[in-house]
């Protein structure tokens, strides 16, 4: 059976329809995972596939319309990912939310405060911390989530041992009507598995929404063409 589906938080190209292509600069380097000028190329070439710079501690700007900033990975501050917000007036800024313990859920929660017109992926949901990014994102009309790395990582699918605080508040953001609407499909692909990740989603009711429909709110909603 074919599935079609975007991918909000993949690195590489598989099987989805389009999406958010995400590069990954800087060290270490990954095998199979694209720079910024690669991605840039890949989307102008293919249909409904979106390119995501990746911002490293330098700073420097290309030309693309989505970024994605890793604090655990660049070491920048909150008040920095501020100021090249401003600077480069995205129109959907993507953050990974695994940078503890050099940040914490309320430093995300005012930097999306701050940029109402913008939105924002608070990508990987926070792991551990997985209730706090869901309270932001039902507070915060500009904020989305994707589920990637922590969905397989706690066993909510894959084969990984179940951490029940943690899937359990992720099947409460897929049935709570404020949030099913604000959850993307995310595999971060090559890392965690697309197909294995698919297999989950296809099984919810309301799976259109994650795997189609709240992807192209996001881009309407963001003036996105």
């Amino acid at each position: 059976m074919s599935i079609e589906f975007y991918d909000a938080h993949s690195h590489v190209l598989q099987k989805q329809i389009g999406g958010f292509l995400i590069a990954l600069e800087g060290t270490p380097k990954y095998k199979g995972t694209l720079s910024n000028e690669e991605v840039i190329r890949k989307d102008r070439k293919y249909d409904n596939l979106y390119a995501v710079e990746y911002v490293t501690a330098a700073f420097q700007k290309t030309s693309t319309q989505i970024v994605k900033y890793h604090p655990q990975r660049e070491k920048y501050s909150p008040s920095e990912v501020v100021l090249d917000i401003e600077h480069r007036q995205p129109k959907i800024v993507i953050i990974d939310t695994l940078g503890q313990p050099l940040w914490e859920p309320r430093d995300y929660w005012l930097i999306a405060k701050q940029f109402p017109n913008i939105g924002f992926i608070l990508a990987h949901s926070g792991g551990w911390d997985i209730a706090q990014f869901l309270r932001i994102s039902i507070l915060e009309k500009n904020v989305w989530l994707d589920f990637s790395w922590t969905q397989e990582y706690f066993g909510w699918c894959g084969l990984n041992p179940k951490y029940r605080p943690v899937i359990e508040t992720i099947d409460y953001g897929m049935k709570y009507k404020r949030l099913e609407e604000k959850v993307l499909f995310g595999s971060d692909n090559p890392f965690y598995s697309q197909s294995i990740a698919i297999q989950k989603y296809i099984s919810l009711p309301n799976s259109e929404n994650m795997l189609i429909n709240n992807f192209l709110n996001l881009l309407d909603r963001s003036n996105i063409s």
